[in-house]
């Protein structure tokens, strides 16, 4: 009979036997080796490319320190009016860069 696990020991820790099961079963892949590589690459051009490009830091354009950074942050995370909420480029806070 042919064993699944040929290196696997009784006395391995649970750890060790989840890595093991993972190792080998990405040895023994053929296509979803080159998936798993497409699968990385499309997370490193949406979380790192994008983020680069389409997603700039906006509190450091308005604010100058971290603590005004903070103070509107929270002010618009707790705000109950929408429009403080919705468009805070309007807002007289202090610091604010214009």
């Amino acid at each position: 009979m042919h064993q699944i696990f040929p290196n696997t020991k009784v006395a391995k820790t649970l750890p060790a036997r989840i890595v093991d099961l993972y190792v080998q079963g990405m040895q023994s892949m053929g296509i979803g080796k080159t998936l798993w590589k497409i699968i990385g690459l499309k997370l490193f051009i949406i979380f790192f490319i994008f983020k680069l490009f389409f997603f700039p830091d906006m509190l450091d354009r308005f604010f100058d320190t971290d603590a005004q950074k903070a103070e509107h942050v929270c002010q618009v995370l707790t705000s109950t009016d929408q429009s403080v909420a919705g468009n805070h480029q309007q807002h007289h806070l202090p610091g604010l860069r214009r």
